[in-house]
């Protein structure tokens, strides 16, 4: 239908009365273009018996925007301001296809900035626009010291739910976790008679944990909003206490409490017999991690999740029924401790465990429909908070031989796993590389058992990706060489690397292509890789010497291609995992803390020593 021209034309049947003018358009077009018209339009209410629709909180010039669209589909916007408009218009009268033009607009051109970055945030809330939204809170969360003080009125007339949502975040990047305490203080004071009774629920918001000990007894404990709630007294009071006396029962309440991501720094951790060694690639240094590993919590594997460390070991036991117990234990770096959490037991099989780049700890678990295809590993039902309880989901009728997975996601503030997916897709495969990278999970190599007497086995090239979002497979390129049992697996600036002795090969997302990276250096051929882990996003490799069993580490530049010609650290013995986490700052500024000492080589423990 064919656009009137400057809103007359005789054969239009309604006027769309704006703010400052009106115009005159056909019934049909806007009821085939907009929800909002079609019911209106063709309905017994007096805009439809009259032909006039009264919209005059918009004006004359983002409704002409707006009636170009409806009947070309196209519109030329001219800056932010007018798209913020037809935002607003569009969602009102149900134009779908409008308010994406408008938003993409806005995603794609608006300049956030300090005095912008709240009425952008909200107009996005208000709206449903779900990237600008994300875009708007990521600036603002990166830069609300600056917005506090350029732009102060602003963030003293948020609501409290606004102020919630910032303070809350681990994204929150301010200089020391004081000036949370100081953002709260100010907005309640702004109007204390109507908001002093949301300072409790602000309050807990505060890491305490995180703020130095002389704040905390000078400026927190003496104030009066603080003095005022019993609650928050008690808090103070509590995190006093651990910091003073490093209280275990104490710190328990506080296992989930981690420091925001701004004051965190990501180490690689080596468990060296009985002692856990710590490198800080940001400033090439190694240190001692707390004192020695109680025996009775040693474990096979260590993994971390939430700045926690967690060591892991299963134990199988066969009478009087067959069993397997998943033991854990925690060790937090902040009081130096190693606490023993409570034995999970069930009856799946527990193939591995797994953490991604973002803090997540994940397991992959199965169990047969039919009968036993192979040897394993049964947890059973845990008690109390322990306990693991999967779900069937999603498996289809007619799978009696199918091995039945499903993966598990840590909660370590319950101490539980809750099934996030269940597939039957890797049938009786086992033995994976696991791969955890963002939302993927990467399945490389496999071994299928072909005998069941003569346990023979293939070990294929195949990889698989599974998309947590989605619940969606992919089969990918498949490997160059071979995954065996000993190959070992990382992923690092959107790249997953597969190492099988002293070959390494990686996979780009981008180009979706496999291919071996640099060899090392010649002679180096004694030397099997065991392990690797990133480090902020980096590589590294823990190497063992075949000829006299010591370790290296080696750090792998994944833009550059190419391995550091200079070893982390050498000859060292006992070495039975390594794997990466993020550690709170602030215990690195104070060696006077005894969870973190800096270690000279010379004072090395002489279970092994070390070279840089």
């Amino acid at each position: 239908m064919q656009l009137p021209h400057d809103g007359v034309d005789e054969s239009c049947e309604v006027v769309l009365a704006v703010k400052d003018g009106k115009f005159k358009v056909h019934r049909k077009a806007l009821s085939e273009a907009s929800p909002f018209f079609e019911k209106l339009l063709n309905s017994d209410m007096k805009e439809s018996k009259e032909g006039v629709v009264r919209l005059e909180m918009f004006t004359k010039s983002v409704m002409s925007k707006t009636i170009e669209f409806v009947y070309t589909g196209n519109i030329h916007i001219l800056d932010a301001d007018e798209a913020r408009d037809l935002v607003v218009i569009a969602d009102y009268l149900f134009l779908t296809k409008l308010k994406v033009c408008a938003s993409r607009y806005l995603l794609q051109k608006l300049n956030i900035t300090i005095l912008n970055s709240l009425s952008t945030l909200r107009i996005a809330d208000t709206y449903h626009l779900e990237e600008l939204y994300s875009k708007t809170k990521t600036f603002i969360l990166a830069n609300i010291n600056a917005l506090f003080t350029e732009n102060r009125e602003d963030v003293l007339n948020m609501s409290s739910k606004e102020l919630t949502i910032f303070i809350s975040s681990d994204e929150l990047i301010v200089n020391v976790e004081e000036d949370v305490f100081n953002i709260i203080l100010s907005w309640i004071h702004h109007d204390i008679r109507k908001r002093h009774t949301y300072f409790a629920e602000l309050f807990r918001h505060v890491r305490l944990l995180y703020i130095s000990r002389d704040y905390l007894c000078n400026d927190v404990v003496t104030n009066e909003l603080v003095e005022g709630n019993e609650g928050c007294l008690d808090l103070v009071h509590k995190a006093i206490g651990i910091l003073e006396s490093k209280n275990v029962d104490n710190f328990l309440d506080y296992l989930h409490v981690t420091p925001r991501k701004a004051f965190q720094t990501p180490v690689l951790i080596a468990n060296i017999e009985k002692y856990l060694m710590c490198y800080l690639p940001r400033e090439n240094s190694w240190y001692t991690l707390g004192g020695e590993i109680p025996l009775e919590l040693k474990g096979d594997r260590l993994f971390s999740c939430n700045s926690k460390l967690y060591s892991t070991r299963i134990e199988s036991v066969k009478y009087p029924r067959e069993v397997c117990r998943l033991h854990m234990s925690c060790y937090d770096p902040y009081s130096s401790t190693w606490i023993s959490l409570p034995v999970l037991e069930g009856n799946a099989h527990c193939w591995q465990i797994f953490v991604n780049n973002k803090d997540e700890m994940f397991a992959l678990f199965s169990e047969t429909s039919g009968g036993n295809h192979f040897p394993t590993w049964w947890i059973r039902n845990g008690r109390g908070s322990a306990e693991l309880t999967p779900v069937r989901q999603g498996v289809e009728e007619g799978t009696e031989d199918k091995n039945v997975s499903f993966i598990m996601q840590y909660k370590s503030e319950l101490h539980k796993w809750e099934e996030i997916a269940s597939f039957n897709y890797l049938d009786l495969r086992q033995d994976f590389i696991i791969v955890a990278h963002d939302n993927f999970i990467y399945f490389i190599g496999r071994i299928l058992r072909i005998l069941w007497r003569g346990r023979e086995y293939e070990f294929p090239h195949d990889v698989e990706r599974y998309d947590l979002n989605t619940d969606q497979w992919e089969k990918l390129p498949g490997l160059h060489q071979i995954a065996r049992r000993s190959a070992c697996g990382a992923a690092a600036n959107r790249k997953v690397i597969i190492a099988e002795g002293c070959q390494c090969e990686i996979y780009d997302e981008d180009s979706n292509e496999w291919h071996f990276i640099e060899d090392l250096e010649e002679g180096s051929y004694s030397r099997r890789i065991i392990n690797l882990v990133t480090v902020d996003d980096q590589l590294y490799a823990l190497f063992k010497d075949q000829t006299d069993g010591t370790y290296t580490v080696k750090h792998y530049d994944t833009e550059k291609n190419k391995w550091s010609p200079n070893e982390l650290m050498t000859k060292m013995s006992s070495v039975l995992d390594v794997c990466s986490m993020r550690i709170f700052r602030g215990w690195l500024n104070n060696f006077s803390l005894k969870s973190l000492t800096s270690v000279p080589i010379q004072d090395t423990p002489k279970h092994y020593c070390c070279s840089m």
